[in-house]
């Protein structure tokens, strides 16, 4: 299961979970899937119009996360971001101890921690740097040739 979804199923179908604390986490990403969308159509120009507006429930999300998005390094940006679902998940968290909510936020922070694993493995990084360099460098190769 990805992160951003929330949910197990790739499934397009009935989007709303049964559990009203994963309803709630679905709506907080909502805000920040579309918060961003906006934020970058603005930032490169383009017409924002077509994107849909986000419910904001947090008035300090938009400024956060345009703080985030103007990192001048995308690492930087995906570390942000993930630290921001972190602290949504922990916000979500409080006052649930021993109950199926804990574990639901628990299978959230699994994903984000596994996540920002997978960004920040340099070897694995460098391995598929490597492998893509020499694809396009072969391919020159043959154009030079």
């Amino acid at each position: 299961a990805e992160i951003w979804s929330g949910q197990d199923s790739g499934e397009e179908e009935d989007r709303s979970p049964a559990n009203t604390l994963l309803a709630e986490w679905n709506r907080g990403l909502q805000e920040v899937q579309r918060q961003t969308a906006l934020i970058r159509a603005q930032s490169l120009g383009r017409d924002a119009d077509r994107i849909p507006r986000p419910d904001v429930t947090d008035a300090g999300l938009p400024e956060r996360l345009r703080q985030i998005l103007n990192e001048d390094n995308p690492l930087k940006t995906e570390n942000a971001l993930l630290r921001l679902l972190w602290q949504r998940a922990e916000w979500l968290e409080a006052g649930h101890h021993f109950d199926c909510e804990k574990l639901i936020v628990y299978h959230l922070k699994l994903q984000i921690a596994a996540r920002r694993s997978r960004i920040n493995d340099a070897e694995a990084g460098r391995t598929e740097f490597d492998s893509q360099y020499e694809k396009v460098a072969q391919s020159l190769m043959e154009i030079a040739t």
